[in-house]
C-alpha cells in the first residue's frame, strides 16, 4: 500500500469516528464493541473498514427508524456477529497469509524481550568479566520465560477488546486486579525460572541476532503496507 493508499485509508477512518460520535450514547457503546473486535482481528484493514463503514450504515438507519441497530445487523451478540465475519473474511487468505498473522507479532517481542530484557544484561555481565564482546551466552532461563512472554501476549491479543470495554466499565476494579495480579506472577514465576532453571546452552553472535530480527520487523512494516 502506498503513501496515497495509506493517507485514503487514514482520511476514512478519521471520518467513520465523526460518524460515529452523531449516534446516540447506547448506539456509540455498541459500535465500540464492534470496533474493537475488527481493529485487533487478523484480517486486512480494508476489510475491516468496509465492514465497520456497513455496520455504521446500519446504526443509523436503525436510528432513524427509531428501532435497536441489533434488528437490522440480525443479531443481539455483536460479538459473535464479528467473529463471523472474520472467520469468513479469512477464508479469503491463504494457508501462509493466515499463518502470518498469528505469529506477526513474534518477532518485535522477540527483539524487545528476548534481545534487550534477557540478553541485556547477560551482555553486561559478559562484558564486566571478559571485556567487550559481540557474544551472549543463551540459556534456559531466558528461553522459557520469552515462551512465557509469547503466551501471555497471544491471550491478552485475543482478549484485548473485552479487557478494554471492562477496563472502561463497571468491572474496571476487578479487571485492573486481575491484571495487577497477572502481572506479579509473571515476575514472580520470572524470578524463579532465572534463578533455579538458567542451565548454559550455547552461544551467539548478540549483533547479528539483532539485527536479523530488527530487517525483519522491518519487512513486516513493508509487507503489511503494500497493497
Amino acid at each position: 500500500m502506498d503513501s496515497g493508499d495509506e493517507k485514503l485509508l487514514r482520511e476514512k477512518r478519521n471520518k467513520m469516528m465523526e460518524r460515529k460520535e452523531e449516534l446516540s450514547a447506547d448506539n456509540r457503546e455498541k459500535f465500540d464493541i464492534i470496533s474493537l473486535k475488527i481493529r485487533f482481528a487478523h484480517i486486512d484493514e480494508r476489510d475491516g473498514n468496509k465492514f465497520l463503514n456497513r455496520c455504521l450504515d446500519l446504526f443509523f438507519e436503525a436510528e432513524q427508524k427509531g428501532i435497536l441497530p441489533e434488528e437490522l445487523l440480525g443479531t443481539r451478540d455483536l460479538e459473535s456477529f464479528c467473529e463471523d465475519f472474520i472467520r469468513e473474511a479469512r477464508k479469503e487468505y491463504s494457508f501462509l497469509k493466515r499463518i502470518y498473522w498469528e505469529i506477526s507479532y513474534i518477532p518485535m517481542v522477540l527483539l524487545l524481550y528476548l534481545g534487550i530484557f534477557e540478553m541485556g544484561p547477560e551482555m553486561i555481565l559478559y562484558w564486566s568479566e571478559f571485556g567487550f564482546t559481540h557474544a551472549v551466552r543463551v540459556n534456559t532461563g531466558m528461553l522459557i520465560n520469552t515462551f512465557v512472554v509469547l503466551m501471555l501476549i497471544n491471550l491478552l491479543l485475543s482478549r484485548f477488546p473485552s479487557l478494554y470495554i471492562k477496563l472502561n466499565g463497571t468491572d474496571s476494579r476487578k479487571c485492573f486486579f486481575l491484571l495487577w495480579l497477572l502481572l506479579v506472577l509473571f515476575i514472580f514465576v520470572t524470578v524463579i525460572v532465572k534463578q533455579y532453571m538458567s542451565v548454559y546452552m550455547f552461544q551467539m553472535n548478540y549483533f547479528i541476532f539483532a539485527g536479523v530480527l530488527l530487517l525483519i520487523c522491518i519487512l513486516q512494516n513493508i509487507l503489511e503496507h503494500r497493497k
